[in-house]
């Protein structure tokens, strides 16, 4: 699979904004009203996306609690205690072959957990997809394209186009699974301490 996005994890929203517009890039909030994240797309390739803290309404926290999905909670918003920098990278695939990716992860014993999502952006335009999300917060997770009537390119002050590599590293027990998924030539996959690596 191609990758959809690469996830940023900021400790201030605002300041960070700032810093890569500073660099000449342009970023949007991801809601009017307190936002919690924010998002670089490109003309081409996956886009970044800045995120202080994993967004989860406690009522739906409570709910997953009960069906057992506790572990996907818990491993959702542990990624809030990351470090800052990149934690995460997302697949993209149609909906309808989600079903075959599901099955490698429970082949690999990677239980999973499928979410939808919306949100309407700053322009007022409504965003739509579905997610297949592992529990382990560990391991990539997998998004549909959007639905929407808005076109989602972006011109950048600094030339920048796209994403050109992103250098992936991960341990023994996720690096099959990267690879399995993985079919885009701008990610490098090696075995190693965890660290994600983006380069313009």
């Amino acid at each position: 699979m191609k990758i959809s996005h690469v996830l940023y994890k900021v400790n201030n929203l605002e300041d960070t904004v700032s810093q890569f517009r500073n660099q000449g890039f342009t970023v949007e909030y991801g809601k009017k009203d307190k936002p919690y994240n924010a998002l670089i797309y490109f003309e081409e390739g996956p886009y970044i996306e800045l995120i202080q803290r994993m967004y989860m309404p406690i009522i739906v926290q409570k709910i997953l609690h009960l069906f057992g999905k506790r572990k996907f909670v818990e491993g959702l918003l542990a990624q809030n205690n990351a470090q800052e920098g990149y934690i995460r990278i997302a697949f993209e695939t149609t909906t309808d072959k989600f079903s075959h990716f599901n099955s490698i992860f429970r082949e690999k014993q990677f239980k999973t957990i499928k979410v939808p999502v919306k949100r309407n952006d700053v322009y007022g335009y409504k965003l739509k997809c579905k997610c297949l999300f592992p529990f382990d917060a560990n391991v990539p997770f997998i998004k549909s394209p959007f639905k929407t009537k808005r076109n989602l390119s972006c011109n950048h002050a600094n030339g920048i186009k796209g994403i050109k590599k992103i250098r992936y590293k991960t341990n023994s027990k996720y690096l099959e699974i990267v690879q399995l998924l993985n079919t885009d030539s701008i990610l490098e996959v090696e075995e190693g301490e965890f660290e994600i690596d983006v380069e313009f």
